[in-house]
């Protein structure tokens, strides 16, 4: 007999037959839901029920009926949304995408062009052909059409265009040949930002499922969900209206599809929302733990032939497939063992079944699965760091063998997790203080991964980081995981990473009013930081009660003229402003302003900062002689505290320019435009998108005079920066290119 290892599932105890028995209720109502489901229905069916009841076991009963069926009458999707591979809705949409595309030959042209466009402005750093190669590669995707339609008509588009607008032109071109939905739904594509793609994203599926529906009607297409209040984990109960916004966007845009949903609890969309979803969510069926009948059935086909055996399993198990599998997997050790297996082998409590399974696998591995409770997810790098820090003596080569147990579930990415039941077991045993360990390293591990340099350096991987670094301290020190996330944001906010970043900050919000109080100094930071993110969307409504709660918190805790003071004005003037309220914006940008003078001094940057936000109010307003003298102090500051070549000196030289450009004075512009390309060039460096910005400034300055000889070279490496590091179809990119196209056309036209 060879060797074999002591790890993970015996490989010498035979093949289980773990074929799922049926549930007849489940099953006819899964069947009527389908029957019952006419072209303009919108209908959810939820399953509900505690862990181990057997949910997602029942979707792939589901999905095997559906792949039986002959004829195929359906085509269907799977996503788990346990997943932490998908901590976002645009990767939870496109492993949809993905899963419906395996399915059959559906064709998704708004959805792919609008996500490729969202992928090259969040991810400019990162070659959309290198990482959605599936996409590029799929023969009925729109982009190997595309590419091999755009010889046709590449002479009409504009050079150096990027893929996805090749990709957009050709679906436009084929506008007949798809529906007339698809006109007004990708107008404006291109103009629009990550957070406006992103928003839309589920739209566009969904468009692209009524699509295929109505050249198909034949087949019936069904999406599952499954571990659906994996969603919440991270959010606060007052969030989750939020947070699952683009399962009902997706809903609301896919007349016709069937949603089946499997999660612990109903779905309350209803009670929000009585009107637009009561008649969509009437089948939310909970669900029972197997018959007796049933799980003996599952037992015969493992096969475990002894009636004794059987029936005191099904005793212990009570119905739950969870522990019948783990009886399941204890059976087949004693079998492997060479034992005959006797009733007293098995039964008692659920917590006996879990306790006799563990004491059979080895201490290593006893330990090892103590340390991985604690972590929500892990691949083999995470699991290798851990059996290294806390010595459980694991050999990290067994790994694929150790994650073959039933209890470990796969997820994409190569990434791994255990059975909620089978963790809750485990952690039930750990000691406080080595938990706390546990968390504290998971959190150091994860905290030397979420820290890309740049938002052009960012990536997947930076953000799973960031969210499982934030759960980790926030098990610990909810007060410092507050403070933490505001450090750690930057530059995801830079990127424009809002969907990743709100339930981060909605948490850090929650934390510190339930621990330092609603009025607390630092919780009118968190509303100010939540504030932004909203603004940043477009979201004011939203944005405007947390800066006035803000305001209010300042002025009463530290004072009517206290900076922070100051800063909350700022921002509420500035959300005013954005929405053109000038009226109530400027008088909130003086207090702020006089604020800044007396407790700072008028030469602090602060006071700078103030100068030039009143300054530019006054210059949306064309009241460019109120404006001018601030903008003129504001870098007179910046130059005397910052130092004349500080990035702040150079904002405040492009404002100053940018105001004597409305009034074409334009030999006072040049010095000053050049002035600020050459700081950007020595702080950011030659190749940042802050000195295209200045190369572009600088360029339309010349083309205005008519110096298009001058303005050439300069629009030429500014596009050139831009597609580099933000990638060709980024807004500044297409800007930046525009300007270079409209000085061509000019050039020519002199010619």
């Amino acid at each position: 007999m060879p060797p074999t290892s002591r790890y993970g599932p015996h490989p010498n105890r035979p093949a289980a037959n773990k074929q799922f028995t049926n549930r007849d209720g489940p099953i006819k109502a899964f069947q009527a839901a389908r029957q019952a489901l006419a072209p303009d229905q919108h209908d959810v069916l939820t399953f509900h029920g505690v862990g181990g009841q057997g949910k997602t076991a029942l979707g792939k009963k589901f999905r095997q009926i559906l792949e039986e069926e002959t004829p195929r009458a359906a085509l269907w999707g799977h996503v788990d949304l346990a997943d932490t591979h998908l901590p976002t809705p645009d990767r939870i949409l496109l492993e949809l995408r993905r899963s419906l595309r395996r399915s059959g030959k559906i064709e998704f042209p708004a959805f792919d062009v609008a996500f490729a466009h969202y992928w090259q402005q969040a991810y400019p750093h990162l070659k959309f052909q290198d990482t959605h190669r599936d996409l590029l590669t799929d023969k009925e995707g729109v982009f190997a059409h595309a590419l091999e339609s755009a010889s046709s008509y590449a002479e009409a588009l504009p050079a150096g265009i990027g893929l996805t607008m090749i990709a957009l032109n050709w679906v436009r071109q084929r506008m007949r040949d798809f529906d007339n939905r698809y006109r007004p739904a990708l107008r404006g594509l291109e103009t629009f930002s990550p957070t406006e793609i992103l928003d839309r994203l589920p739209y566009y599926l969904g468009l692209d499922l009524c699509g295929y529906q109505r050249r198909q009607r034949a087949k019936q297409l069904i999406v599952f969900l499954d571990t659906y209040d994996a969603l919440w984990e991270t959010f606060t109960q007052g969030a989750r209206w939020e947070v699952d916004a683009w399962a009902r966007e997706l809903v609301a845009s896919a007349p016709g599809v069937l949603f089946v949903v499997f999660a612990r609890e109903k779905l309350t969309w209803d009670t929000h929302e009585p009107d637009a979803w009561r008649g969509c969510l009437h089948h939310q069926p909970p669900l029972a733990p197997l018959t007796d009948e049933d799980a003996d059935t599952f037992l015969r086909q493992i096969p475990i032939e002894e009636e004794a055996v059987r029936q005191t399993i099904i005793q212990a198990a009570e119905g739950h497939p969870f522990y019948l599998d783990l009886e399941v997997e204890h059976y087949l050790d004693l079998v492997a063992d060479g034992a005959t297996p006797q009733p007293e082998h098995f039964g008692q409590t659920k917590q006996a079944i879990l306790a006799r399974f563990l004491r059979y696998r080895a201490g290593e591995e006893q330990a090892t699965l103590k340390v991985l409770s604690v972590v929500r997810s892990f691949d083999f790098e995470l699991l290798e760091a851990l059996v290294r820090a806390f010595q459980t003596g694991f050999p990290p080569t067994e790994f694929f063998n150790f994650v073959r147990y039933s209890f470990v579930a796969p997820e994409s990415g190569e990434r791994y997790r255990l059975h909620s039941l089978m963790q809750a077991h485990l952690l039930e045993s750990l000691e406080p203080a080595l938990q706390k360990k546990i968390h504290d390293f998971a959190f150091t591990y994860y905290d030397a991964r979420c820290q890309p340099e740049s938002p052009k350096d960012l990536q997947p991987a930076h953000e799973i980081a960031l969210v499982e670094a934030f759960y980790h301290r926030d098990m610990t020190d909810p007060q410092e995981a507050a403070a933490w996330i505001n450090q750690r944001t930057t530059v995801f906010y830079e990127a424009a990473r809002y969907s990743l970043v709100e339930p981060l900050y909605q948490r850090a919000l929650a934390i510190r009013e339930q621990i330092l109080g609603p009025d607390h100094p630092d919780t009118a930071t968190s509303l100010n930081n939540l504030a932004e993110l909203y603004r940043a969307q477009g979201r004011y409504a939203e944005a405007e009660p947390l800066y006035q709660r803000a305001l209010a918190i300042c002025e009463q805790v530290l004072g009517p003229d206290h900076p922070d003071t100051a800063r909350s004005l700022n921002n509420l003037a500035g959300l005013y402003k954005a929405q053109g309220d000038y009226g109530q914006a400027e008088p909130l940008y003086r207090r702020a302003l006089a604020i800044c003078e007396q407790a700072l001094g008028p030469d602090h940057p602060h006071t700078a900062t103030s100068l030039n936000n009143l300054a530019g109010l006054y210059d949306s307003q064309g009241h460019y002689g109120q404006a001018k003298p601030l903008y003129q102090r504001a870098l007179a500051i910046y130059e005397k505290t910052l130092g004349p070549d500080h990035p702040r000196t150079a904002t405040s030289l492009n404002n100053l320019a940018a105001l004597y450009d409305t009034q074409g004075d334009y030999a006072r512009i040049e010095p000053l435009y050049q002035r600020a390309l050459v700081i950007h060039e020595k702080t950011c460096g030659p190749d940042h998108p802050r000195t295209a910005t200045s190369l572009n400034n600088l360029a339309g300055l010349y083309k205005d005079q008519g110096s298009y000889a001058q303005a050439e070279p300069f629009y030429q490496r500014a596009l050139s920066i831009c597609e580099k590091n933000l990638g060709p179809d980024h807004p500044d990119t297409h800007t930046v290119r525009q300007n270079y196209q409209a000085l061509l056309a000019a050039m020519g036209q002199q010619k």
